[in-house]
């Protein structure tokens, strides 16, 4: 009798655990959120180089970067700010190693030269601009993390600097961050670009 007992008490068992776990598996919440992906205002300074190019593997570039990260970084006031690294490069180990020459970055891109997923993107097609090496683009933008996905919101160019006279400028202050949209600051917005500039210069 016993025996006939666990015989039919073993498929309830089973039914009852199956169900529970079918129940957390559609009503489950979602994974928590990385920090990093929180909902909030972020201002980026993407910087744009390659391993080939001779003008973004002068000596200068990574103090350039530097001091434009600090720029920008103080630019950003409550803002999170990201650092975007993008090499136009062929060669993904050539690209991440000039990249990793130049600065610390939070994200990073290579590969596939101008076809670059960064490079379209930020030069090509969302925020399209000269292409040029080395090149910085600051933007800002609203990061969104709901249960509905994640995503991005109001992204605009602040400032674009090409070459190595632009990130020059950018970098001692002669070209101008434009302040966050309702504050006031002494930084006024840089002129528009000359569409026309040489590349690398």
């Amino acid at each position: 009798m016993r025996r006939v007992i666990r015989v039919l008490f073993l498929p309830i068992v089973f039914a009852v655990s199956a169900g529970i776990g079918f129940s957390r598996g559609t009503l489950a919440s979602p994974p928590a959120v990385e920090a990093t992906a929180t909902t909030g205002n972020e201002r980026l300074l993407v910087y744009v180089g390659s391993a080939t190019c001779t003008f973004s593997n002068v000596k200068e570039i990574p103090g350039l970067v530097a001091a434009i990260r600090e720029r920008v970084r103080a630019s950003a006031e409550d803002r999170r700010f990201v650092m975007v690294g993008i090499a136009k490069d062929l060669n993904v180990t050539a690209g991440l190693k000039h990249l990793a020459r130049v600065a610390s970055f939070d994200e990073v891109m290579t590969g596939r030269s101008w076809a670059n997923i960064g490079v379209l993107k930020y030069v090509y097609s969302d925020l399209r601009g000269a292409a040029a090496t080395p090149e910085i683009v600051v933007v800002d933008r609203r990061l969104v993390n709901d249960r509905t996905g994640t995503r991005v919101e109001n992204e605009k160019v602040i400032v674009r600097a090409l070459g190595l006279t632009g990130l020059r400028d950018l970098a001692s202050g002669k070209t101008a961050i434009a302040p966050l949209a309702g504050q006031d600051s002494g930084d006024q917005p840089a002129p528009p670009e000359d569409a026309g500039a040489p590349k690398g210069r």
